[in-house]
């Protein structure tokens, strides 16, 4: 698979909710450093709903997800297009290829989330299932610069094929 996110060095990030009874809101913030700092913001809410005297609980949410991007410039630039890849040969003559992704360093929505954690605990083990479908948002346009050793440069662009997604995490903790 490929890791859009290789390019971040470290990150920091925090999350907070508020159980309003009813309904829990919940933010959550995140710094990430690599090539340029990149800042994220999720924000959401959720419920939960208990039965079998509290061992299980079904806790459905919504939340909607937004970053700069400049973690997927430098995949394209770094990465997909490094050293080892950018000059090309054919023949006599190479070429160099970078990449930009318009508006990376502005803050976008990424996605809408939709997710229904449920856990089940027996004795001191619990039990997670948590199916997860991302609606993505915005696709980001790719603009390719390909300079030939010989003759002008030229561009060509695209936009990313995004389509929603649907996945699931599964686990299994005991309680010492």
């Amino acid at each position: 698979s490929t890791n859009v996110r290789s390019e971040i060095k470290a990150s920091v990030g925090a999350d907070a909710a508020y159980d309003l009874g009813i309904i829990k809101p919940t933010i959550q913030a995140m710094l990430s450093f690599g090539v340029a700092t990149d800042f994220a913001l999720g924000l959401g809410f959720e419920h939960s709903f208990y039965a079998f005297a509290d061992d299980l609980d079904i806790t459905p949410g919504f939340s909607v997800n937004g970053s700069t991007q400049n973690y997927y410039e430098a995949y394209y630039n770094l990465r997909r297009y490094n050293g080892k890849r950018k000059r090309k040969t054919t023949g006599i003559s190479y070429y160099d290829i970078s990449a930009d992704v318009s508006r990376a360093s502005k803050f976008q929505l990424l996605d809408y989330e939709l997710s229904v954690p449920i856990n089940y605990t027996i004795h001191k083990f619990t039990l997670n299932f948590s199916p997860t479908l991302t609606i993505p948002l915005d696709p980001a346009h790719i603009i390719y610069t390909i300079t030939p050793s010989t003759g002008s440069a030229y561009k060509r662009k695209f936009n990313e094929k995004l389509s929603d997604d649907f996945f699931f995490q599964t686990g299994i903790s005991f309680l010492f």
